[in-house]
């Protein structure tokens, strides 16, 4: 072989082995970017995951029992909870989690907050309430559902106008604890009529037929009202409301 041909047999020799380092490279870089998102993940999840059992275990606690979880290093988030779940999501990480809460007949107050270092949870004649902060400040014009701490109702929580807070201090007018006809007060809180279960708690100024809201909330409770959605003559529903009972499969 000529001079000239080794050359060129040496330059496309080394010219290989830097593609090779290239490659190898990135693939090390891929590697460690996909351990480094992992180990972010599951960090993120780790937190998702404390919040949520805290929550849960939340109805153990006895009725007026105030929790309060404290993080001294915790990435920003948007956390969102409902009946239905709870949200966090992640806008450094672009990264949310989301899951169905384990709790059985509670009153799960709504809310949303953004990054704090206490997440405060209260628990209350099966009312659950999840915040950053606790404040009662009456007639302010913003709804405080922590005032339930105080056995007190905040007045900006309860209108006829859908702001997502159900609070029992505020249907239950007679302050018994038990929902029926005595708790009308001619003021309707679409909050607290809905078609699942809030923890025995329901507005009975709410009930109407024909509405297609049959509230398991009335389960055997008599308010002088048959709502006619929760007839069920042909087939149960799981759901006896009293005052239609000679009609009711479920009574």
């Amino acid at each position: 072989m000529s001079k000239r041909g080794a050359t060129v047999v040496n330059f496309v020799l080394i010219f290989g082995l830097m593609i090779i380092a290239v490659i190898a490279i990135s693939s090390i870089q891929n590697i460690f970017f996909w351990q480094s998102k992992t180990t972010e993940h599951d960090s993120l999840n780790r937190f998702f995951r404390k919040v949520k059992d805290s929550i849960e275990k939340s109805m153990m606690y006895p009725s007026g029992f105030s929790y309060n979880l404290s993080f001294s290093d915790v990435p920003e988030y948007e956390l969102s909870i409902n009946n239905h779940g709870l949200k966090i999501f992640f806008p450094d990480y672009d990264y949310s989690i989301e899951d169905a809460l384990i709790v059985s007949n509670y009153n799960i107050i709504p809310n949303n907050f953004f990054t704090s270092g206490k997440i405060y949870i209260v628990s209350k004649n099966r009312n659950i309430y999840i915040s950053d902060k606790l404040n009662c400040r009456m007639n302010d014009g913003v709804c405080d559902p922590e005032c339930m701490i105080e056995n007190k109702c905040d007045p900006d929580c309860y209108s006829e106008e859908k702001d997502n807070s159900c609070i029992s201090f505020c249907i239950d007018t007679n302050k018994d604890q038990i929902i029926n006809e005595k708790d009308r007060d001619s003021i309707c809180d679409p909050d607290c009529y809905n078609s699942y279960r809030n923890g025995g708690y329901y507005d009975p100024d709410c009930t109407a037929s024909g509405d297609e809201i049959c509230d398991p909330d009335i389960h055997m409770i008599i308010d002088n009202y048959c709502d006619l959605d929760c007839l069920s003559s042909t087939k149960a529903n799981g759901v006896c409301d009293p005052d239609c009972m000679r009609n009711d499969l479920d009574c």
